[in-house]
């Protein structure tokens, strides 16, 4: 039961950190990565690992300031 828990905890913890990263970076990201983005945090298709890898990889850096 502890390793159920654990295991859980630590899905949580990466689809809070894809979703938190999503929104921060949303008006930084082409179209598609915010289509992929969503899917893999609504669905589950890819899951959050795929929403992290695609919101990093697709992010603009010449937009984002600070």
């Amino acid at each position: 039961v502890g390793t159920f828990i654990a295991i859980f905890a630590v899905i949580i913890a990466i689809w809070i950190w894809a979703l938190v990263v999503t929104i921060q970076f949303w008006h930084f990201i082409p179209v598609w990565a915010k289509v992929l983005a969503l899917v893999g945090l609504l669905t589950g298709v890819g899951g959050p690992v795929l929403t992290l890898i695609v919101v990093y990889a697709s992010k603009s850096k010449k937009k984002i300031k600070g």
